[in-house]
């Protein structure tokens, strides 16, 4: 961090942050009966390798609503549907209840060309970490939309962006060594401190946030807006009173090498 940065502290320095993320991590809604929609969950904007992906939890699309999802437009009112390829961490016979849960879109250039003119960025890999190893000494900030908090002002819907930081969980909450290579586990306390008021919250249910991006933001990170070095870590999927769980992204970046989706573009 430069000498600017290390005078602000995280929770100011992630308030800087709202627009970045906000361009680049997205509501999802399910499209219902007579063109009406209601919130599903969150999903994180990436280019890898050329490949433009659409990224959120496997549970999020189950049961066939993958073909029934759209986005929020920025710039516009409505929505606009999300077309492409889906991809599940496992089998189509089990989406969204093998122990990876997460899933990916390989976006059509429709798709891609409305998100672009919508304002929405993609998580480049400078901002990613294939790599990352866990620690209960590291910060972590989750970032997604829950249900709970969308209104609905004429056509359009709006949600706040939650921002929750927190230490990674201790060694012991992880059942084995590769339950840790494919998941990344933050603290889930039942009060934390809300970024912009700095008062303590409860928690509460996070229903909503599954498919939204897990952050490594540690001191070590600028927090300049324009370009920060925090690192995508995970995919969040699921939380209990104790944790909030989250997929490595590793896990996506082998996914995506072995099915060679990168020589589909």
């Amino acid at each position: 961090m430069d000498e600017e940065s290390n005078k602000i502290h995280i929770s100011e320095a992630l308030n800087l942050l709202e627009e970045w993320f906000l361009k680049r991590i997205c509501q999802l809604f399910l499209i219902i009966d007579n063109g009406k929609v209601c919130p599903e969950g969150s999903g994180i904007l990436i280019e890898i390798f050329s490949l433009r992906i659409l990224v959120t939890a496997g549970h999020v699309i189950m049961d066939g609503r993958h073909n029934h999802l759209c986005f929020p437009n920025l710039n516009s009112e409505g929505m606009t549907h999300l077309d492409g390829v889906w991809y599940p961490s496992d089998n189509k016979t089990n989406i969204g209840k093998d122990f990876d849960d997460f899933a990916y879109l390989v976006m059509n250039d429709s798709t891609y060309k409305s998100l672009v003119k919508n304002g929405y960025k993609f998580i480049q890999i400078d901002n990613i970490d294939f790599e990352h190893i866990a620690s209960p000494k590291k910060k972590y900030t989750a970032t997604g939309f829950r249900w709970k908090k969308t209104k609905k002002v004429g056509l359009d819907y709006y949600s706040n962006l939650e921002v929750i930081t927190n230490l990674g969980a201790i060694d012991a909450s992880y059942k084995n060594e590769e339950y840790k290579q494919r998941k990344i586990l933050i603290r889930n306390n039942r009060k934390v401190t809300n970024t912009k008021t700095k008062n303590l919250e409860i928690t509460g249910k996070l229903e909503g946030m599954s498919g939204g991006a897990l952050w490594y933001t540690d001191v070590e990170h600028n927090y300049n807006k324009e370009k920060p070095t925090i690192k995508l870590v995970g995919i969040l999927n699921e939380y209990d009173s104790a944790l909030i769980y989250s997929s490595s992204i590793k896990v996506l970046l082998e996914k995506i090498l072995e099915r060679k989706n990168i020589h589909e573009i």
